[in-house]
């Protein structure tokens, strides 16, 4: 009996190590396959999904900043220019916040309301440029047909008031520029 109950011990302890490592296996196994279906993805980009580890800077296809943010490029994030922070910043300029950008012309100052570089009023009304004008052309005996585009501006580093005259039988467009005097002078426009 002595033989048998060895024999037997030893079928045991046999049958026990393979269940053991049967047992390993199956759980080494199922570790590695959970490790690769819970394993984060590596970002796919231009995918249109921004992920995580993806941001506007690297990847602006993925990473799109909404309409007026633009993408900081020490932050690595879209935010909103702040117009009065004393940082000009993308998007902004002398036009959209002259409060931070300045304004490009020393003949212009900074609407703090409207954040927009005007030129300062030189005192001569669109009806007294209208007057002036057609008195110029008048002692020429030439016949005005149109004045357009009349506004304040910039000629030779001082602010006037121009505007477009064309006249009647020619084919070309007058630019006439009136100073803050009431002096007039031709400006040829090459077209």
């Amino acid at each position: 009996m002595s033989l048998l109950k060895q024999v037997v011990t030893m079928d045991d302890s046999k049958l026990n190590t393979k269940n053991i490592l049967l047992i390993l296996a199956v759980v080494l196994i199922s570790v590695v396959a959970i490790y690769f279906i819970l394993k984060p993805s590596a970002p796919v980009y231009g995918d249109g999904i921004c992920d995580v580890t993806e941001n506007c800077l690297d990847n602006p296809k993925d990473c799109k900043c909404s309409q007026g943010e633009y993408c900081s490029h020490t932050k690595k994030e879209c935010v909103l220019p702040i117009c009065g922070n004393g940082v000009c910043e993308s998007f902004e300029n002398s036009n959209t916040c002259c409060n931070d950008c300045f304004c490009a012309l020393e003949q212009e100052n900074c609407n703090k309301k409207t954040h927009k570089c005007e030129l300062s009023d030189i005192g001569i009304s669109d009806e007294t440029v209208t007057k002036l004008i057609s008195q110029y052309f008048n002692s020429q005996q030439k016949n005005i047909e149109k004045i357009s585009k009349i506004k304040t501006d910039v000629f030779e580093n001082e602010i006037v008031k121009s505007a477009e005259v064309t006249i009647t039988g020619e084919d070309r467009i007058y630019l006439i520029v009136i100073d803050a005097n009431g002096k007039i002078t031709e400006v040829p426009i090459y077209q």
